[in-house]
């Protein structure tokens, strides 16, 4: 089972964003040299804290924004139907998706 690690950021307006990442990805640059893209990992963005699926699926369903990276999260998102399938990224080889509320 995958663990995640996940940061809520809010605005002054109190509009969220959550940022999920693959725990293993942490502290990882993303080199895509196909796609002239590196993408840092960041702790600060992504957050430190590991949680279960269902805590990170609990808060992504009241998010303004949601921001996932790593094929473990992406893929949940995509099978519970948060995420569809076509608007999934690669970096590297790695899944990347954003979900905006609208």
């Amino acid at each position: 089972m995958t663990a995640f690690s996940m940061k809520k950021h809010t605005d002054a307006a109190g509009r969220s964003v959550i940022a999920v990442s693959d725990s293993d990805l942490l502290n990882r640059e993303l080199k895509d040299t196909e796609k002239d893209i590196e993408f840092f990992v960041s702790p600060s963005f992504y957050g430190e804290e590991t949680f279960s699926e269902e805590e990170v699926f609990a808060e992504i369903t009241e998010a303004d924004n949601v921001n996932l990276i790593g094929n473990g999260i992406v893929d949940a998102a995509v099978n519970k139907h948060i995420v569809n399938e076509g608007s999934v990224t690669t970096i590297a080889g790695i899944k990347h998706a954003q979900v905006y509320k609208i």
